[in-house]
């Protein structure tokens, strides 16, 4: 799915399951799907695959549902596919990256814009009252519980707290040079006092960016005809769109580049392990691919339980544990 995700048509999708290692031989050289003679029956098998299935909403908003890797190891976007049907037919087209800045968002600019040759214009960040409270460190939140009460209850200090990992995420989209939006989820137990006070507090800020209020769940289109102005003004702004490393630098400086600016990390070890296997594929010839981090989506930093902004957080270890995919991207696992 990753690699029909990035696929520009069918004969590029072809090409890239062709360049698919499965193996290297005895004197370590890489066997593709090329070499075995098989890459034209697997796209054979893809090729209905390829094509975006066209749904709409409620209200008659076309809407292409296609293809979904996930961003805590693949590169979490849609595909190129479906945005450029999309780019052709409307005059705006809403994609989305999985989880936060740190992830979906970093692999749409220095993945799928590098494949695709396209940039975004805006991005929006979606954020609720529950989610930043729930980062401020004073709930007892574990996976597979219930949601504490308390967390429903209003909370200014809470979500003040809390508003540090919005503030992060917000930073982090403007090392891209990309005007943002940031659009508050509401919920019906949502408090006024509460919104208003995180509203506000975006709007502090000083950097490009503006703020809703969407409840387009609640009230479809109507609920989020304020946050779609805010996009379409600020997709008129001037945008320095830049992806935080080129793919004619090495492997590792791409390596550096994700977890030392993409993540904030204080500093990075790169395993014995690591640094072998990069060497190796660098003198391969893969030093062109972009790097796919594997990392827990739970965190900005590599450890899951840690909540917040983390700006002191170590990357204890980089390991390269996967046969590298010149189809798609070098992937890499950040612990």
């Amino acid at each position: 799915m990753a690699i029909l995700a990035l696929a520009k048509d069918l004969q590029d999708l072809r090409a890239r399951i062709g360049k698919v290692v499965v193996a290297y031989d005895l004197d370590g050289n890489p066997v593709t799907a090329e070499d075995l003679q098989v890459a034209g029956a697997m796209t054979v098998s893809m090729r209905e695959a390829i094509e975006p299935t066209m749904m709409q909403t409620l209200e008659g908003v076309p809407t292409l549902i296609h293809a979904g890797p996930f961003a805590n190891i693949a590169h979490g976007n849609s595909s190129i596919i479906a945005d450029d049907i999309a780019t052709k037919l409307s005059d705006f087209t809403v994609t989305e990256g999985g989880f936060g800045s740190d992830m979906g968002f970093e692999k749409a600019c220095n993945i799928k814009a590098q494949a695709s040759g396209k940039a975004p214009d805006c991005a929006v960040v979606v954020a609720t009252l529950r989610g930043l409270k729930a980062n401020s460190g004073l709930y007892n939140i574990k996976p597979g519980q219930p949601i504490p009460d308390a967390l429903f209850e209003a909370d200014s200090d809470a979500l003040e707290a809390g508003f540090a990992n919005l503030k992060w995420h917000l930073e982090n989209v403007a090392k891209y040079g990309v005007p943002a939006v940031v659009a508050i989820n509401r919920f019906p137990q949502d408090s006024e006092q509460e919104l208003n006070q995180l509203k506000a507090m975006v709007e502090a800020l000083p950097m490009n960016v503006e703020v809703a209020i969407c409840e387009a769940f609640a009230k479809g289109g109507e609920g989020a005809a304020e946050l779609a102005t805010k996009v379409v003004e600020q997709t008129q702004k001037p945008s320095t769109f830049m992806p935080l490393y080129t793919l004619d630098q090495t492997l590792e400086e791409k390596i550096m580049a994700i977890t030392e600016v993409g993540y904030g990390a204080a500093s990075v070890t790169l395993s014995d392990k690591a640094k072998v296997q990069l060497e190796k594929f660098q003198k391969l010839g893969f030093g062109n691919l972009a790097v796919c981090m594997a990392k827990t989506p739970m965190s900005i930093s590599t450890d899951g339980n840690v909540k917040g902004a983390p700006t002191q957080f170590d990357v204890l270890s980089v390991s390269s544990n996967y046969v590298p995919v010149p189809a798609l991207s070098m992937r890499c696992v950040a612990l």
